[in-house]
């Protein structure tokens, strides 16, 4: 495997969006980060500071990474996509999170499937799921902004691992791309993809319910 492939590069990624504006916001101002507490922490701090919508935050490793009801979320170094999108809808957009979030869900599953051909499953309300077991997780996140909105989805893929080294207890629980794939996975591939995928939405759900137009 080359870091051509299995390491996100800003560079790579941006080069093959085909989105119009998830990625594409205030002169590119996406970030990838080494090493992070969580994507989504970052996101609401950029949030904050009033950055644009369709901001990307990416990792190559979390050391504080988050999933729904405050879980861990194990983020090795390149063993996963760990990723922010920042989005700015309408407050009316907000009321249902669940629905956002199983909404994106699709959206990333239908990414997957276009990039490795791994068909990918949706449990409610946030886990992607492969083989019964745990592909990736979606925490979607409305952080106090002062005088306008934000969205923060944030999603965690895992791609690859080493059986060896996870705990035990999520040996029968976890699964990973590579391994469904018998193959190494292009994460900057997918991630511009998932960018896609979220924009559009699947039957343009996505962009009905989270994507400004103007």
């Amino acid at each position: 495997m080359t870091d051509e492939i299995t390491k996100l590069d800003l560079a790579k990624i941006e080069s093959n969006l085909k989105t119009r504006k998830i990625g594409r916001a205030d002169n590119w101002s996406n970030e990838v980060w080494d090493e992070i507490d969580s994507t989504n922490t970052r996101a609401a701090v950029i949030a904050r500071n009033g950055a644009h919508q369709g901001v990307i935050v990416l990792a190559r490793q979390q050391t504080a990474g988050r999933g729904r009801l405050g879980r861990t979320w194990v983020s090795p170094p390149d063993a996963g996509i760990y990723a922010s999108f920042l989005l700015r809808p309408e407050a009316a957009a907000l009321a249902n999170i669940a629905t956002i979030t199983l909404a994106s869900g699709v959206a990333f599953s239908t990414a997957i499937e276009r990039i490795s051909g791994i068909r990918v499953g949706l449990k409610w309300v946030n886990d992607l799921i492969v083989n019964e077991r745990k592909l990736g997780g979606i925490l979607a996140e409305l952080p106090n902004v002062d005088g306008q909105t934000a969205l923060i989805i944030g999603v965690g893929i895992n791609v690859r691992f080493s059986e060896e080294e996870l705990p035990e207890e999520l040996k029968n629980k976890m699964e990973w791309l590579e391994r469904c794939c018998a193959a190494p996975v292009d994460v900057n591939l997918l991630v511009s993809e998932m960018a896609y995928q979220l924009e559009l939405g699947n039957s343009g759900a996505a962009r009905h319910w989270l994507i400004r137009q103007c």
